[in-house]
């Protein structure tokens, strides 16, 4: 019995799941961008990490390597949710490789751990953070600089 409720649980947490597939039609900054599919053009925020801002430290570089991984190429986005802004919320596959996880290898984003507890398989998680420190370590990208993370930019800002 158990063991039906908990198959259940899983296909529907699998069909929650909606997947788009479009070309990138245009990076607005380091985690959101407009995907092109057949019946609409949509906004999309990388789920998972957050990026600088473009008028940021290093917010330009960022915007310029997520543009060098996927503009103009056909990718799926994996979400299932919507932010306050009405952009889908996903994790973008080009090639079946996660965008939003070679965002935080190259230290063009931080893991943003705010809400990925509640949304990341814990293995999801561990792989992000993991990541997330060797760039540190590696002192890639904006890890070269005492880079603030956009989150608190975004909170001094006000």
């Amino acid at each position: 019995m158990y063991k039906l409720i908990l198959i259940t649980l899983l296909l529907c947490y699998q069909l929650s799941y909606s997947n788009e597939k479009g070309i990138v039609s245009k990076i607005i900054d380091g985690d959101t961008i407009y995907l092109k599919t057949n019946q609409k053009e949509i906004k999309v925020r990388l789920q998972f990490i957050d990026a600088p801002e473009l008028n940021q430290s290093f917010g330009k570089e960022s915007k310029l390597f997520l543009e060098s991984l996927i503009l103009n190429r056909l990718v799926i986005v994996k979400g299932n949710k919507k932010d306050k802004y009405k952009r889908i919320l996903g994790v973008i596959s080009l090639d079946e490789v996660d965008i939003n996880l070679e965002m935080i290898k190259a230290g063009a984003a931080w893991h943003f751990k705010k809400y990925a507890e509640f949304d990341q398989t814990e293995y999801q998680y561990q792989i992000y953070d993991e990541y997330e420190q060797q760039a540190k370590f590696r002192e890639l990208g904006l890890w070269k600089e005492n880079a603030i993370p956009p989150w608190l930019w975004r909170k001094n800002k006000k």
